[in-house]
């Protein structure tokens, strides 16, 4: 009897597990679908290294030489674009030709693209102050005066003289650039937030001008360019001229 008794009780367990059928199983969850591969315009824009400015320093450097040292004085250093823009000149504080003693002789001055001009006579006597680049206006300058902003034509050097004082005479360099320092050999010069691009290096002086080398700026580094002088050249450059006048 018990072992009937465990008969029937196996099979109403097996009866009601067909009865039941298999627990169902459900379907699979949905996968999140993998990310794409982010493309170079999805990047962030950090990640994109953009060209910017640079800086381009150097000096004034003279070649091994036998003779005597050359005096160059100031000359002015430069950048001409190879590829000249139409943008507008920056804004930028006046270029001060000044002179202290009593003949109106400052040192060489530059003007950058743009840049005005204010003459001042911080001397004891009075200056009439002219070039034939600008015609016949006159820039008067009493003693311990300073003139209004002028901005003069981009003709590179142009010579001054006075109504006054027959003997005076200066110069003031205004270039149609953006770039443009006046150094002595030795004395570094830097231009700053040059836009990348291609430039010839230049430079003028009463004893020596010209192109030095095109250059190239591509916005990530800062290149430095010095300018070789050979004095022996100088020389023979001043002398003709001191031969012709």
């Amino acid at each position: 009897v018990c072992a009937l008794g465990a008969w029937a009780a196996v099979c109403e367990i097996l009866t009601s597990a067909c009865a039941s059928g298999r627990p169902e199983i459900g379907p699979p969850s949905l996968r999140q679908p993998a990310a794409p591969e982010p493309s170079l315009d999805a990047r962030p824009a950090e990640s994109v290294v953009i060209p910017s400015r640079s800086s381009v320093t150097g000096e004034i450097r003279f070649l091994p030489t036998s003779g005597d040292p050359v005096d160059l004085g100031r000359v002015v250093v430069f950048l001409v674009p190879r590829f000249p823009t139409n943008a507008p000149a920056i804004e930028r504080e006046p270029a001060i030709v000044e002179s202290r003693g009593p003949e109106f002789a400052p040192a060489l001055v530059a003007a950058a693209r743009g840049q005005p001009v204010v003459f001042a006579n911080e001397g004891p006597l009075a200056h009439g102050l002219f070039s034939a680049e600008v015609g016949g206006r006159r820039i008067d300058l009493p003693p311990r005066t300073r003139s209004a902003p002028v901005r003069l034509p981009p003709l590179g050097p142009m010579r001054f003289y006075c109504s006054l004082h027959s003997d005076e005479t200066f110069v003031v360099y205004v270039g149609e650039v953006e770039h443009l320092a006046v150094v002595r050999p030795g004395d570094p010069y830097v231009f700053e937030r040059v836009e990348p691009g291609r430039y010839a290096l230049a430079i003028w002086s009463d004893a020596v001008e010209g192109p030095v080398r095109e250059i190239v700026v591509d916005g990530y580094s800062s290149p430095l360019e010095p300018v070789w002088i050979d004095p022996d050249l100088v020389r023979r450059r001043l002398a003709e001229r001191d031969a012709d006048r």
